[in-house]
């Protein structure tokens, strides 16, 4: 599996839209890569929550995935997938990639202050 980070106005906070990783996904057919369930690791973690929104297409394998990456804090992470069956057989996990997220820059700071009477 390899993936490749698209970030897309990324927001550095709890709010989306939140970076877009993509991969690719062996098997014979689309339908069965549409099946699985995407689990993704962050930063090391061992327990990888399900990829939510993850569509793929392709017309011949190795097929194109994608999903939003629900990372909310700036800063360089790595990250790992793996693909399970929904009997939760799981297959090996990917590679690991590094990207970082950089935060969007706040508004400017007020000035001059005057107090008019």
């Amino acid at each position: 599996m390899n993936l490749l980070f698209l970030l897309l106005a990324a927001q550095a906070l709890v709010s989306p839209p939140y970076p877009t990783v993509e991969w690719n996904q062996n098997a014979t057919l689309l339908t069965e890569v549409q099946g699985y369930i995407y689990r993704y690791y962050l930063d090391g973690a061992v327990n990888g929550p399900a990829l939510a929104s993850v569509t793929c297409s392709g017309t011949v394998s190795p097929w194109t995935c994608r999903a939003p990456l629900p990372v909310t804090l700036p800063g360089t992470h790595t990250l790992s997938l793996t693909a399970e069956l929904t009997t939760g057989e799981r297959g090996g996990m990917s590679e690991t990639a590094t990207f970082e997220l950089i935060a969007p820059s706040g508004p400017g700071q007020p000035y001059p202050v005057i107090i008019i009477k």
